[in-house]
């Protein structure tokens, strides 16, 4: 997500970016259109990665669950750790971010239609 960008935004990906220094492959489940939690509940994207716009309805929702990915285990946030990304996530959003950095953020949801938020940070 580009500050100012349209839905259906497609981001180039060079190859090596999904591995961490350990060659791990890290986690991408806006690309991979789903994801499955540790107590085995599978998530499926909901549409595409969201336009700044619907990112920000979407976080602002009452009760949404919060995943962030960056690096290979994903990690539901919320409290201190969701401000802090959040925080990290407007600032990018009003051009007041660190060089290099990007995010995608996608609506997923759940058989019984419960609703997490995937927040992909790129560096």
């Amino acid at each position: 997500m580009r500050p100012g960008s349209g839905v259906g935004e497609t981001r180039v990906v060079p190859p090596d970016s999904s591995a961490s220094l350990s060659g791990t492959p890290w986690a991408t489940p806006i690309r991979d259109g789903h994801w499955t939690d540790p107590e085995g509940v599978n998530w499926h994207i909901r549409g595409s990665r969201l336009d700044e716009r619907a990112a920000r309805k979407l976080l602002r929702r009452p009760g949404v669950r919060v995943l962030h990915v960056y690096g290979p285990e994903p990690q539901l946030v919320d409290g201190s750790d969701l401000d802090s990304l959040l925080t990290r996530l407007h600032d990018f959003l009003a051009g007041n971010s660190r060089p290099h950095a990007d995010f995608g953020v996608a609506d997923f949801r759940d058989d019984n239609h419960n609703v997490l938020a995937v927040v992909e940070e790129y560096c």
